[in-house]
């Protein structure tokens, strides 16, 4: 009985010993293939995390918007009070000066 070569060995023994530059080009290719996807992966995580980040700054200016917005209300207030005090000469009432109506 006679011994067949076995394909693959033959086949690997060429790519090996014949076309060391075909795999070389094969291996650089895969290698660049593995680059552009991990920097598409790392692309898009950046993309979702400006996303976040981006809500995140709008909702705090809008809250900054609210703040301001009532920071105006309560020095109106003060302001008014102020006008009341020196303009109509008016105070607070005093205890000693309330008279509750039944």
């Amino acid at each position: 009985m006679k011994h067949k070569p076995d394909l693959a060995r033959i086949v690997l023994t060429d790519v090996f010993v014949h076309h060391r530059a075909l795999l070389l080009l094969l291996t650089l290719v895969l290698l660049s293939a593995m680059a552009v996807i991990w920097n598409a992966h790392q692309y898009r995580q950046r993309n979702a995390e400006i996303a976040r980040e981006s809500k995140v700054a709008r909702q705090l200016d809008v809250e900054w918007r609210q703040l301001r917005l009532e920071h105006r209300a309560l020095a109106d207030h003060a302001r008014i009070e102020q006008l009341a005090r020196e303009r109509l000469s008016m105070h607070p009432v005093r205890p000693e000066n309330e008279t509750v109506v039944p």
